[in-house]
């Protein structure tokens, strides 16, 4: 019998594999309708497939979805720029916390729209996509700002090297070097709003004195430094709001929407197994799991990880349903399962999100801590079961690409 703690780094190259690897031939006709069999080209902007056929209304609903989804998220991150400007235009405890709350919301708005990725779309398309700008992590610290022992490290200090910091700059620098010297996006915000998590019990507790001018040396710069931070993160939030736009002519969706409807359905599904498999379980939860290293929790310096799990899971749950929450948009993939005759893997799909999610919930905060338990203990216990529940989830996302048909392949 397997231990059920299946725990490892060969796990995640595993899953990385096959959370990729084309779904298997279906035997005889594929479940979903096939495509228009006149074999005339979709209208532009249209869909590649009759008005009648169940996948035309679910890719329109997905493609709503992925609008209103990063709509959201980009509203969210008005509303941190927003706290941020209030921060440091009165630096105190009370703007210092507001401003920790409003990434706190943030993230996990945008966690809801990681589900979108891992097929080459708009976030994450070779060459042009922002997502290595906009959530990359785990983050060197030293890269950006002081930490303990190193008091004139990072970005803010290095005042010889880079006298002034600009836009420009930030993305220049961003991975340059290594793939841990992150220079932009959310968890740069994260570090320089909570600083290094040094406490065994909670989160970052940087100073607010961090914000006041004259406080400190090079105040001004790290204050001029989460100002552009926020601008940054909003215009790239704003580019993939841009490139799902409906009332938009010539943008990604237009073209996502004129595929050939199994192969749209594909990235759909790709997208759904890959944040459940290789990135949510493996390495969001498995690899720090696995080293017991907090430096690679994904929120390590807020300790809102837990947060971003169940926000990623219930991205996976909207695309299957359809919904924004509980704000129905229209048939989601599962609707799709029901009209290819297979109510059980769609019952068993519906049962294995819940569990997922209640798995997840399940772990006690902070995540950082749960992993350090004692084998056995509540927390170590309870990621078990929340990595085998999703385990299970993402082998029932295979069987449900499977069933429609369709080809799950790995963004190129």
């Amino acid at each position: 019998m397997r231990s059920p703690i299946r725990c490892t780094l060969s796990l995640i190259l595993m899953l990385a594999a096959t959370a990729c690897r084309p779904a298997a031939e279906p035997q005889g006709e594929p479940a979903a309708p096939a495509p228009d069999s006149a074999g005339s080209p979709p209208a532009a902007g249209g869909i590649s497939a009759p008005a009648d056929d169940p996948r035309a209304e679910a890719l329109r609903t997905y493609a709503d979805l992925v609008h209103v989804s990063y709509a959201a998220s980009a509203a969210e991150a008005r509303a941190l720029t927003a706290a941020i400007e209030a921060l440091l235009a009165t630096p105190t405890e009370s703007t210092l916390a507001e401003a920790r709350k409003a990434w706190a919301n943030g993230h996990s708005s945008y966690s809801l729209t990681e589900v979108f990725r891992f097929y080459g779309g708009p976030i994450d398309a070779p060459g042009s996509g922002p997502e290595g700008r906009i959530n990359a992590w785990p983050l060197d610290e030293a890269y950006l700002d002081a930490v303990e022992g190193q008091p004139e490290a990072g970005l803010v200090n290095a005042t010889a090297a880079h006298p002034q910091l600009t836009t420009e700059l930030l993305l220049s620098l961003n991975e340059q070097g290594g793939e841990t010297h992150i220079s932009t996006g959310w968890h740069a915000i994260e570090f320089l709003l909570w600083g290094q998590d040094l406490s065994p019990e909670g989160p970052g507790a940087r100073p607010v004195t961090d914000f006041q001018p004259g406080a400190g040396p090079n105040v001004e710069r790290r204050r001029a430094l989460l100002r552009l931070l926020a601008a940054q993160l909003e215009a790239d939030l704003q580019q993939l709001v841009a490139a799902w736009d409906p009332a938009a002519d010539g943008n990604y969706r237009a073209e996502f929407l004129a595929l050939p409807p199994q192969e749209a359905l594909g990235k759909v599904l790709t997208g759904m197994g890959s944040l459940s498999g290789a990135e949510l379980m493996g390495e969001r939860m498995t690899v720090p799991f696995a080293t017991q290293d907090q430096e690679e929790e994904v929120n390590c310096f807020s300790d809102t990880s837990l947060a971003a799990f169940l926000a990623d899971q219930d991205g996976i749950g909207n695309v299957w349903r359809g919904a924004y929450g509980p704000e129905d948009v229209g048939p989601g993939v599962g609707a799709l399962l029901e009209a290819a005759g297979r109510q059980d893997l769609a019952t068993e799909l519906d049962q294995a999100l819940l569990a997922a999610r209640e798995a997840i919930a399940a772990i006690p905060a902070p995540f950082d801590q749960a992993i350090l338990g004692i084998p056995g203990s509540r927390g170590p216990k309870s990621v078990e079961a929340a990595l085998l529940a999703l385990e299970r989830q993402t082998e029932l996302l295979g069987e449900a690409a499977t069933a429609l048909g369709v080809q799950v392949q790995p963004a190129e």
